[in-house]
């Protein structure tokens, strides 16, 4: 989470890391489905993008995001639905590092750190909606030129994961304590889930749960910022950059001072 530019190359909520936490992102835009995209459409589109994403494959498709208000509680339901349309189509670049999901209601762009080696440096948000906004745009044409209607954005999302870790012999309660000033207590597993509205603009996630790595458990810091398109945010751009901001201010209301100082590589002044 370093050196945010909003989209139009103003000044945003600003925080510079030299050493960010973050090993996930993503930015992502929903839309209302495109008429008569259909199978093919994938296929067709990575021959438009196969030089700079070589790899493809098919995920399942995402369910689309309801961000309701005010909340309404969720029932359980049984139902039979039929299946609807083509599925999710990933298309990653050679390293694995960076890759583009795209389906008939959905659009994503995802950076991601190599756990199996020498830790990727973060290229910043201004490099990462640059490389989202080159790669929609070259939907956007996709669809102009097969003559599908115009991709209409109706909600924009920006997810950080971050992995938390202690220093040696440091218990998670005392990891809590020191990154986010919370008192988990002395606890095996845990999982803290907050919730905040933006009035009725949109909502944010701030999930903290315990994961292991060679049974060394750590903390996964996840945020996930998402506006609805109108009101403040009239453009997808506007909404990527709200749902940015407010994700910083969050992570930094989070998270202790002298821990961003001293590990994160905060840039003071």
């Amino acid at each position: 989470m370093i050196n945010p530019i909003s989209p139009d190359g103003s000044p945003t909520t600003s925080l510079h890391l030299g050493r960010p936490p973050v090993v996930e992102s993503g930015i992502q835009l929903q839309f209302n489905d495109i008429p008569h995209w259909s199978v093919l459409h994938p296929g067709l589109f990575y021959q438009q993008i196969r030089d700079r994403f070589e790899h493809f494959r098919e995920m399942p498709e995402v369910p689309p995001i309801l961000e309701l208000f005010p909340a309404q509680n969720r029932r359980i339901q049984l139902q039979l639905v039929a299946a609807g349309g083509p599925g999710c189509c990933q298309f990653e670049n050679t390293t694995h590092e960076s890759l583009i999901r795209v389906q008939r209601n959905r659009f994503s762009y995802h950076w991601a750190d190599d756990p199996t080696s020498q830790q990727r440096p973060y290229p910043s948000f201004q490099k990462n909606y640059q490389s989202f906004a080159q790669e929609y745009q070259a939907l956007e044409e996709f669809c102009r030129a097969q003559e599908l209607a115009t991709p209409e954005p109706m909600l924009a999302e920006v997810v950080y994961v971050n992995h938390v870790r202690p220093k040696e012999g440091e218990s998670l309660s005392m990891l809590g304590k020191r990154v986010f000033d919370v008192d988990f207590g002395e606890c095996e597993l845990l999982t803290l889930n907050r919730t905040y509205t933006r009035g009725t603009e949109g909502r944010l996630y701030s999930e903290i749960n315990v994961n292991l790595e060679e049974s060394r458990p750590f903390l996964v810091f996840q945020l996930t910022s998402r506006i609805l398109l109108g009101q403040s945010a009239s453009t997808w751009q506007r909404a990527i950059e709200l749902a940015h901001d407010w994700l910083i201010e969050t992570f930094v209301n989070s998270t202790n001072e002298l821990v961003r100082i001293e590990e994160w590589k905060q840039h003071v002044g």
